[in-house]
């Protein structure tokens, strides 16, 4: 009977260590304050990122993010200097980030006993500004009306900065796009690549003009042939 209850008390010790070594003593505790940070690589464009927060048990955390190969910051210099979050927040956007640059991310977090804790430090990497392509500028301008001193005209453009148009009695022509913005009317930017009605005053009646319109892109530019035209 000794030998049974001596195997019996061996076979309970050795449930018991077990127990230990795979039981919940090893695990994390949901107790346990903790943080942790990831910048997800499909969350990074070339001016934002976003990053993925893990936390348990936070009263407090704040974060700093840089450029600089030399960021080493503290506990202290973070809690006081970093920017701050709350306990229920998952995610955290960085915005106004330089393309094509390499940064780090790290955060401090300080738990209900007043415990202090450093996340890791992920780093990432912008990507290049894309570059807009534009195509060529293109205008086409239609007289709708004719008074004796003023024409109203249609114009539409495409790919422009700017656009001015001009009149110049026949024979007196523009001697370069310079000409036309500055004796003509320039467009407001919300007349510029759409269809806009113009109306150019201060004609004389009875008078043959031609109608310019000069064009500025991205890169290129030019003005147009003479429309002709008399007013009234």
């Amino acid at each position: 009977m000794k030998r049974i209850l001596l195997i019996l008390s061996a076979l309970a010790i050795m449930q018991i260590t077990s127990c230990t070594k795979n039981g919940s003593q090893d695990n994390p505790s949901d107790d346990r304050l903790t943080i942790a940070l990831d910048v997800p690589t499909e969350s990074i464009t070339s001016t934002t990122a976003k990053v993925v927060v893990d936390q348990n048990k936070v009263k407090r955390g704040c974060y700093m993010y840089s450029d600089s190969k030399y960021f080493n910051v503290t506990i202290e210099d973070i809690l006081a200097q970093g920017v701050e979050f709350g306990s229920e927040i998952t995610e955290i956007v960085l915005e106004d980030l330089k393309p094509d640059t390499k940064y780090k991310i790290i955060a401090a977090v300080e738990g209900e006993d007043g415990t202090k804790l450093l996340s890791n430090s992920p780093s990432f990497t912008t990507l290049k500004e894309e570059k807009q392509e534009y195509g060529d500028p293109a205008i086409t301008m239609t007289i709708k009306e004719t008074g004796s001193d003023y024409i109203v005209v249609s114009v539409t453009s495409e790919n422009a900065v700017s656009v001015a148009i001009a009149c110049f009695e026949k024979g007196d022509n523009p001697r370069g796009m310079d000409y036309i913005y500055y004796y003509g009317i320039e467009l407001e930017e919300n007349q510029i690549n759409t269809t806009a009605e113009i109306r150019y005053e201060g004609l004389t009646p009875s008078t043959s003009y031609n109608l310019y319109a000069a064009i500025k892109g991205h890169g290129s530019s030019f003005m147009t042939e003479g429309v002709p035209f008399m007013t009234n």
